[in-house]
C-alpha cells in the first residue's frame, strides 16, 4: 500500500460468516422441501394405498406368466439346438459310426463343470435347472422379509408368533406336536429300512 501497488485487502471474516449462513439457509430450505415432498407421498400413498397394491398386484401377475413363458420358450429353445447339433454331427460324420453317438444334452453344459453355480453339482440335470427357474419366479410373487410380512399382517415384527413360553399351553401343543412328527420320522424310516431288506 505504501509504495501505491494493489488494492486494499478486504477482510475475510464476514465474507465467510455470509456464505455459513447463505448455505445453512440452503440446507434448512432442502430439508424444508424434502420434508412436504415426502409428506405429500405419504398422503398420496395412504389415500390410494388400495388402488397402488391392485396395480401392482396386477402387473406382477402379468410379469410372472411372461417370465413362465419365457422359461418355457428356452426350454423348447434349447431342445432345438441340441437336435440341430445332432443333426449336424450325423451330417458331417456319416457313415463313421460316430456320426450316431450322442451327448449328455439332458446335463447342463453336458456334464461339464459350470462357472456360475460352483456349489451345484457339475453333473446338473438341465430339466431341473428349468424347473429351478420356475419356482423362483413363482417365489418371487409372494417373497417378503419377516418384517414386510408382519407389517402387512398387521403383527409386531419383533414378536415372531412360533415363539411360546414352555410351559404354555401353546408350548405344550408344540411339543406334543414335535414328538408325533419325531415318531413319524422315525417309523417311516424303520419302515423303508426293512421294506429295503424286503427286496
Amino acid at each position: 500500500m505504501a509504495a501505491g501497488n494493489g488494492e486494499r485487502p478486504q477482510p475475510s471474516a464476514p465474507a465467510v460468516e455470509a456464505r455459513i449462513e447463505e448455505l445453512t439457509a440452503n440446507r434448512d430450505s432442502l430439508s424444508i422441501a424434502v420434508s412436504r415432498v415426502l409428506d405429500e407421498k405419504q398422503t398420496f400413498v395412504e389415500k390410494h394405498r388400495t388402488r397402488l397394491v391392485k396395480d401392482a398386484a396386477k402387473a406382477k401377475t402379468a410379469a410372472i406368466a411372461r417370465a413362465q413363458q419365457l422359461v418355457d420358450e428356452l426350454e423348447r429353445a434349447r431342445e432345438e439346438v441340441a437336435e440341430l447339433r445332432r443333426a449336424e454331427l450325423w451330417a458331417g460324420l456319416f457313415p463313421a459310426q460316430q456320426a450316431v453317438h450322442s451327448f449328455d444334452a439332458h446335463l447342463v453344459k453336458c456334464g461339464r463343470t459350470h462357472k456360475a453355480f460352483p456349489e451345484l453339482s457339475s453333473r446338473a440335470n438341465v430339466n431341473g435347472l428349468f424347473e429351478l427357474l420356475r419356482e423362483d419366479v413363482a417365489f418371487l410373487e409372494q417373497v417378503a422379509d419377516g418384517e414386510q410380512r408382519a407389517l402387512l399382517e398387521n403383527r409386531d415384527p419383533r414378536h415372531d408368533p412360533n415363539t411360546f413360553w414352555a410351559e404354555s399351553p401353546q408350548g405344550e401343543q408344540t411339543r406334543e406336536r414335535h414328538s408325533r412328527e419325531a415318531r413319524k420320522r422315525i417309523e417311516n424310516a424303520q419302515w423303508q429300512g426293512v421294506r429295503w431288506e424286503e427286496d
